[in-house]
């Protein structure tokens, strides 16, 4: 029961806080120049996109015994999860690389950048904290590590944010408008979590 009553709690408050957000949102972003080649641009969506359900999918079979650890790569299953070696390859250093490197633009243009507008930014970061808060009348889980709780933060929250709301949006962003480009990088999102 408290379990059906946290989640119908924190989505009613995710909602609500979203609302209030978009209505004090002030001016979107401006939008980003159109892809000169668009068929490279979808396919390098569609590559980004693979890598990181290969990366997920490979991870789930892994920790459920369906498959075992390359040997190659079994040293680092002993220090450090797998997930975290191959989230940060396939969702940040590719990516980062390809639109640095290869298509020479900057971090600016992944999303990497002061917020347009700081009221609805603090508004979230203050959602954020309240759901983090929420359970407590429920309980303190167990005292955990530090180094378990800093990898769960940096992935898969900030590989996914970088690729899917960075790198994925701003080329979807070039292909099509900014509101179908936030609409489709949050369907393929969604995807993923469903995998």
């Amino acid at each position: 029961m408290e379990s059906y009553v946290q989640f119908i709690g924190a989505t009613l408050l995710t909602l609500a806080l979203v609302d209030i957000g978009r209505r004090w949102g002030g001016a979107y972003p401006s939008p980003l120049t159109p892809a000169t080649d668009r068929r490279r641009a979808g396919l390098e969506i569609v590559v980004l996109y693979v890598l990181a359900l290969g990366t997920v999918t490979y991870g789930i079979l892994v920790a459920r015994g369906v498959i075992a650890f390359n040997p190659a790569i079994r040293f680092l299953g002993r220090r450090f999860p797998l997930y975290f070696f191959l989230s940060t390859a396939t969702m940040v250093v590719i990516p980062i690389s390809l639109e640095v490197g290869v298509r020479d633009r900057s971090l600016r243009d992944l999303g990497i950048r002061s917020p347009v507008a700081w009221r609805p930014t603090l508004l979230l970061v203050g959602m954020g904290i309240l759901l983090g808060l929420a359970p407590i009348p429920y309980g303190f889980p167990s005292p955990k590590s530090v180094v378990p709780l800093l990898l769960t933060l940096y992935s898969p929250v900030f590989t996914e944010e970088l690729l899917y709301r960075g790198v994925i949006q701003s080329k979807l962003e070039r292909l099509v408008s900014q509101e179908r480009a936030w609409v489709f990088s949050g369907i393929l999102f969604g995807i993923s979590l469903l995998c």
